[in-house]
């Protein structure tokens, strides 16, 4: 799943303010709350990404605050239309730690440091650490 994040990400960060960036923000969404199934949001990406995705494997337990909070965050935002705020929300996903790498405590704390606590401070939003 991370892998679909991070490609997905990357397509909203470079096509942002299409709306395609957010009908594949609604389709991760619809996946991590349950309102789409998987298929259909598969389908839907990779109709937009124009080649075949697939969930590999699960967010794991330590990241799956940030991700659930930061897709049903880009998904708002697209939404009111403030694509500058949706791209550093993209950058947050795509810098996420590979799911190997989550099980490093200093990748981890890196990410959280550099990645999340800058956006934080940028942002009236909060967006969740990485917790292991």
């Amino acid at each position: 799943m991370i892998v679909l994040i991070k490609e997905t990400a990357r397509f909203i960060k470079d096509n942002s303010k299409t709306p395609d960036s957010l009908c594949c923000a609604e389709a991760l969404y619809g996946i991590i709350n349950g309102s789409m199934s998987e298929a259909t949001a598969i389908s839907a990406i990779s109709s937009k990404l124009l080649k075949k995705v697939w969930i590999y494997d699960n967010v794991p337990n330590c990241a799956t605050a940030f991700v659930v909070t930061t897709i049903k965050l880009l998904r708002d935002i697209l939404v009111a239309q403030h694509y500058w705020i949706a791209q550093d929300i993209a950058d947050l996903l795509i810098a996420m730690p590979s799911k190997e790498k989550l099980s490093d405590r200093n990748a981890v704390f890196d990410f959280n440091a550099v990645s999340i606590r800058s956006f934080n401070q940028k942002y009236p939003f909060r967006i969740p650490d990485i917790v292991i």
